[in-house]
């Protein structure tokens, strides 16, 4: 043990080897005690440090966090968000020309990218996106750019590419939130897997919003150029995408000519053209050319200010008849709501649609309406004005008399022509007497209510005898309901015994309603106007509404009910559209295929009826429709009024080709309001006819 111990002690006595006496050296003892304040301030320091990395890691975890949870709520990629886009629909005349766009509160035409010239694209990418052909949907370079311009200047600069832009125009919204901004970014990145650049250009460039209401390139190159997109100069493809910053306000072209507008407007097409150099889109020489501002063209006035459609009420009726197809053709059912609907789709559907309107008999019949020189006097010379109530509270003042004509091609069952006014309408949507009016129809009645279903049901022919005589009829009551009989016009004489083309070519009343209760009957009478397409509820199913005509039957169906005459008694159900084709060009509705046709009267009755009429304008109460070196065949109307005075006038006529209805008369649906007693429809209303078909 004491061995053990003296080595012991030997060992710690030896000196000590040089690498431990260098150990020694560092570590040295402390000769003084430590600052206390120091220290706290290094420990301080160090705890706040420690804080800071795990704040750090933290937020930098929720930050993660948060991201995922908005990716993970992120809306799927629909692609039908971004492909089904409103379009604006178009129509046509019967010739195929363009009449007018139909649009919603987006006027945008899909164009396919082939359509767009390669300036227009390459300035689109220089300004917005310059490194679109290689990012994969987020420019991280320009994200970064655009943080650090912001938060050294304030400014709010986006850093989104292209594709985030598509997204956000169609899938996301422009709500200013971190959310939506990671979202977009998501999307874009699964888009290019999707979409090629060429898809995704083509999509930005027919979606992006360009100013007033044009969405697409083709849409605002028409509207602020009146080019078609491969017209454009590289200065006016440079100024569509100095729009795209901000298309509301500074760069809006329309009002550059006037304001101070036009300085920015320039400044930011030079800048547009200078991206594009920079980007090496465009050679130094075209950048130099191009800066001049007289390269471009500036629309001076919107195409659309303050202008309505031509030939606005045949073009205002056929569109009902298109949302009334479109009912439909989605199974809806016809209310206020549903039609609303379709009327949408038609306007956001980039449908095209072929009316069957003849612009030169529009035109005629226009012109016909609005310079007519003989519209009637009035009993009461204050009735010249009608103040119409509208909606807001405002009054409209309306020209009495008023008029209205429609034009029918028989044979096809193709309307041709509709006016429903004396005056061209200043607004759309105005009261289109043609159709939306039914006024009363006199004697015009006669010859599809009485004499044309005489023969049919009667076999008679137009020798055929009817009394013109004071025979009291039992349908007809006087004040103490006792039977009497209608009286002549004008308080003509009874003639007694009298043929039945007697009967129609002088248009005795007396004679009418003696064939009506005798041959046809009130039952058999509504039956067959019916099947003339006269509307039920437009039907008075009685001998006064049958024979004399206090029926209230609109032009549009007066001179639809003759024209089965005129077709040898074949029924062929209007139509105003030929068809309607998709934005694809891929025909939806073919009118002549959903046509309905069938017999009402034989050809026999059909020809001696229209027979009678031609005697009626050669030698009866349409004389002023009768014109040298044509046949013109018809019938004249005119609605008495309690205590005197005549209130509508009518001439229904044909020629060979096709039937007419003319009418004249007040809007307002009181008996307060008289023509002058000697106005007839065998005077104004035959008159116009003639000037229509000279």
């Amino acid at each position: 043990m004491k061995k053990f111990l003296s080595r012991v002690h030997s060992a710690y006595d030896a000196p000590a080897p040089a690498d431990a006496r260098e150990t020694r050296s560092i570590f040295k003892p402390r000769m003084r005690r430590p600052n206390f304040l120091a220290s706290v301030v290094v420990n301080t320091i160090r705890a706040l440090a420690l804080i800071v990395l795990i704040l750090m890691l933290a937020g930098a975890g929720a930050v993660v966090g948060i991201a995922r949870a908005y990716v993970d709520t992120a809306p799927s990629l629909d692609l039908t968000l971004i492909d089904d886009q409103a379009q604006t629909s178009f129509i046509y005349d019967a010739q195929g020309n363009l009449i007018t766009d139909y649009k919603g509160t987006e006027d945008r035409v899909m164009v396919s990218i082939s359509q767009m010239p390669m300036r227009l694209r390459n300035a689109f990418v220089a300004v917005e996106d310059a490194r679109f052909y290689t990012h994969n949907g987020i420019d991280v370079k320009r994200i970064i750019g655009a943080f650090v311009k912001n938060f050294v200047s304030g400014s709010q600069q986006g850093g989104s590419t292209i594709t985030q832009q598509l997204i956000k125009n169609t899938i996301l919204s422009s709500e200013q939130s971190y959310k939506r901004k990671i979202q977009e970014a998501y999307l874009a990145m699964q888009l290019e897997t999707q979409y090629s650049k060429e898809q995704i250009l083509e999509s930005y460039l027919n979606t992006i919003y360009l100013g007033e209401n044009y969405y697409g390139v083709y849409t605002a190159a028409r509207g602020y150029f009146g080019k078609e997109l491969y017209q454009l100069s590289l200065r006016e493809c440079a100024m569509l995408a100095g729009l795209c910053t901000n298309p509301y306000c500074n760069y809006y072209t329309r009002t550059s000519e006037t304001t101070d507008y036009a300085a920015i407007t320039n400044t930011r097409t030079d800048y547009a053209l200078r991206m594009m150099y920079e980007n090496q889109f465009i050679t130094y020489e075209e950048y130099v050319a191009a800066l001049e501002p007289s390269t471009a063209t500036v629309l001076r006035q919107s195409p659309d200010a303050g202008s309505t459609y031509n030939y606005i009420y045949y073009v205002e009726y056929a569109v009902n008849d298109v949302v009334q197809t479109l009912l439909k053709l989605n199974n809806l059912e016809n209310t206020s709501y549903n039609r609303n609907l379709m009327e949408n789709e038609l306007r956001t559907g980039g449908y095209h649609v072929y009316l069957c309107l003849d612009t030169e008999i529009q035109k005629t019949v226009e012109d016909t309406l609005y310079n007519y020189q003989s519209y009637p006097s009035l009993r009461d010379p204050a009735d010249k004005i009608y103040r119409a109530r509208n909606a807001d509270g405002t009054y409209d003042e309306i020209l009495q008399p008023q008029a209205a004509a429609v034009v029918l091609d028989y044979r096809t069952g193709e309307l041709k022509a509709i006016v429903g006014g004396r005056t061209q309408p200043t607004r759309r949507k105005t009261l289109n007497r043609a159709s939306d009016m039914n006024m009363p129809v006199g004697s015009s009645i006669k010859p599809i209510s009485v004499y044309a279903p005489a023969i049919e049901i009667s076999k008679l022919g137009g020798s055929a005898v009817v009394y013109n005589m004071p025979l009291p009829i039992k349908e007809y009551l006087d004040s103490n309901r006792r039977p009497t009989w209608p009286k002549n016009y004008g308080g003509s004489s009874y003639r007694g015994p009298e043929t039945l083309r007697t009967a129609l070519v002088k248009s005795d009343n007396t004679a009418a309603a003696y064939a009506l209760m005798n041959y046809v009957g009130t039952q058999n009478s509504a039956n067959i106007l019916r099947a003339l397409g006269v509307s039920d509820k437009h039907i008075n199913e009685t001998p006064f509404g049958l024979a004399l005509g206090s029926s209230g039957i609109s032009p549009v169906e007066m001179a639809v009910a003759f024209g089965v005459l005129g077709n040898g008694g074949v029924y062929q159900s209007p139509i105003t559209f030929l068809g309607i084709a998709d934005s694809s060009g891929n025909v939806i509705y073919d009118a002549h295929a959903n046509q309905t046709s069938y017999q009402v009267f034989s050809p026999a009755t059909a020809y001696l009826t229209v027979d009678m009429m031609k005697e009626a304008v050669s030698s009866g109460t349409g004389t002023k429709a009768k014109i040298s070196g044509q046949t013109v065949a018809g019938k004249t109307g005119t609605v008495n009024m309690t205590g005197g005075g005549n209130r509508d006038i009518w001439m229904a006529c044909y020629n060979s080709e096709i039937s007419c209805a003319f009418w004249m008369g007040f809007d307002e649906p009181d008996q307060k309001h008289k023509l002058q007693g000697w106005v007839s429809g065998g005077d104004n209303t035959a008159a116009m006819a003639r000037n229509y078909f000279k």
